[in-house]
């Protein structure tokens, strides 16, 4: 009867029906609170909440290359001061980007993130809007050296996502006496692409250069919001296609009240590369550290004030619990918001290979271990969340030996443990709860333990059991399920796993939220028979993977 119930909840809330999976769905992925909505109203809201394409997407990616590259590698600070002289930034003659890709992709990460534009404002593309502190500027390849290009060419050739990381603060924008960071300059009209020979005098007049077939926005914008979104534009239309922008929250310093036209960079990205997620905005969302930390439980979807207020860096260990949702305002970025909207927002676990997101030097800088990283990795991709790992190159453009064996170790283990499930030859059976008798087999229940991305089973209510057959015992000791959140969203809030040992049942493993992916980790078990027991949900979820594996430490060569 419950179950009926929160079914005429979600038809009165204007939601489709359960199951239903089609053009009219109101499923969406934001949502707005009412003032009059009640607790279980917003509740079922938030389990209506659904990840965009470009989110499924980036769920998908899972585990993501960071490369902090710039004047930083070479002084070995960790945050510019935007004085430095230029010319420091100057690669070896082995720099080579085509080697960071193929270190990545031995790894196993789908995309990589360049730090275009770090805090100092040294800019690694050949820019329009800055000839002084950029590769425009230095000796390097005689000005015309294009760290972004390089890195494009080569993950085009084989095969790997492109991001673009555009620090808003810039201490060269702060700190010249020119600088257009802060310098109280008048909202104007302009268009996006400005002419740079008119970016003063006449900011209407479009960039002569620039392809008719691209977008023109036309916005009133101040000088340092003309600089960055035109920098924006460049990259995003010269580089791609672009499957991630990372706007960062850090700043160093600030100057002159500077406000950020945010709504106005999300509408630029969303016009200019379509398939890219907005990393602080609203899309995905820093996870809260910078040492690789997971939560217990990682919720996707969140209340926010509004768009512009989707990326706050937010730390709060109960991120998106039925509590957070229910308080009816939130805190971040120094002040109490009200919570106007939910939000679907993909965590994203950001750390770095080495004790800071710049090289410094081969002798005294750790490096992270196999054993550390592919601890993260499992916690993170298997936490719900995306796992951005930082690997430095050095001041040769290289990624460094020590760096490169670590991740090749990393990939060499993700393939062993991940690549086939030891259940894709099982059955499933399928039970609304835990004391109900073993049944034959459930054929869509069964489609669940394949790896086809379309597979999709509902269950009839919010607590509910699937029993996994496997044709023989068989020893394991991880556990992959995975929700379909593309489709009706992020439900589950507990749930357990048992195992068939010694003539009962007995629980090897436990978890809280599921998401698009949760890896459980257990001690070894050697059994025929499993049962995931989903305890409780907020709506009846649906599951679209079931999986299990093995690793074994060490891998055998």
């Amino acid at each position: 009867m419950r179950y009926f119930l929160a079914i005429a909840s979600l038809a009165a809330l204007g939601f489709p029906a359960h199951g239903q999976d089609d053009a009219s769905t109101t499923y969406r992925h934001h949502v707005a609170i009412a003032d009059s909505d009640s607790d279980d109203e917003i509740l079922a809201k938030a389990a209506c909440v659904v990840p965009s394409h470009a989110q499924v997407l980036h769920h998908a990616d899972g585990f993501l290359g960071f490369l902090h590259f710039g004047p930083n590698t070479f002084s070995g600070v960790e945050w510019g001061s935007g004085m430095e002289d230029p010319q420091i930034f100057h690669p070896g003659a082995s720099y080579d980007p085509a080697q960071w890709v193929r270190i990545a992709k031995a790894a196993g990460m789908t995309k990589l993130v360049l730090t275009a534009k770090h805090h100092d404002g040294f800019c690694l593309w050949q820019t329009r809007y800055n000839d002084k502190f950029s590769v425009r500027s230095i000796a390097w390849r005689d000005g015309r050296g294009d760290v972004m290009s390089d890195l494009a060419q080569a993950c085009r050739t084989q095969g790997i996502k492109l991001g673009v990381y555009l620090s808003p603060a810039d201490l060269y924008q702060i700190e010249q006496a020119a600088g257009l960071y802060g310098n109280q300059s008048a909202v104007r009209p302009t268009v996006i692409p400005t002419d740079p020979a008119h970016f003063h005098d006449q900011p209407t007049a479009r960039r002569p250069d620039a392809s008719a077939d691209l977008p023109t926005l036309e916005i009133e914008v101040d000088d340092y919001n003309r600089y960055y979104m035109n920098q924006l534009y460049e990259l995003l239309t010269e580089y791609g296609p672009i499957h991630e922008v990372w706007f960062d929250g850090a700043h160093p310093k600030r100057k002159g009240g500077q406000q950020y036209d945010k709504p106005a960079w999300f509408d630029l990205v969303r016009r200019l590369a379509p398939e890219a997620v907005v990393f602080g905005g609203p899309d995905a969302r820093w996870c809260g550290n910078e040492q690789g930390g997971t939560r217990k439980s990682e919720w996707s979807v969140l209340p926010v004030y509004d768009e512009a207020a989707s990326g706050f860096d937010r730390t709060d260990d109960d991120l998106g619990s039925d509590a957070s949702l229910l308080a009816r305002n939130y805190h971040a970025n120094g002040r109490t918001w009200k919570s106007q909207f939910l939000y679907y927002l993909v965590n994203e676990v950001d750390t770095s290979i080495r004790d800071g997101w710049f090289w410094r030097n081969d002798q005294e800088q750790r490096v992270r271990d196999a054993d550390e990283i592919f601890d993260i990795y499992e916690r993170a991709v298997g936490g719900n969340s995306t796992f951005l790992l930082n690997l430095p190159p050095n001041r040769d453009g290289l990624v460094s030996a020590r760096d490169e064996a670590c991740l090749r170790e990393v990939g060499r283990r993700i393939q062993a443990v991940y690549s086939e499930s030891l259940a894709r030859d099982g059955k499933v059976l399928a039970a609304m709860d835990e004391t109900q008798d073993r049944r034959t087999p459930d054929d869509r229940a069964t489609a669940l333990l394949d790896d086809a991305s379309e597979t999709s089973w509902q269950a009839a209510s919010k607590g509910f059991t699937l029993e996994l057959e496997l044709p023989i015992s068989r020893t394991v000791n991880r556990f992959v399920v995975q929700e379909d959140v593309a489709r009706v969203g992020q439900r589950v809030a507990s749930h357990r796993l048992d195992a068939w040992v010694d003539g009962q049942w007995q629980t090897i493993a436990r978890g809280t939220t599921i998401g698009y992916r949760k890896i459980l980790r257990f001690p070894n078990v050697h059994a025929q028979r499993f049962r995931l027991y989903v305890e409780d949900s907020r709506l009846p979820p649906a599951l679209t993977r079931l999986a299990l594996h093995y690793f074994r430490n060490p891998l055998q060569p």
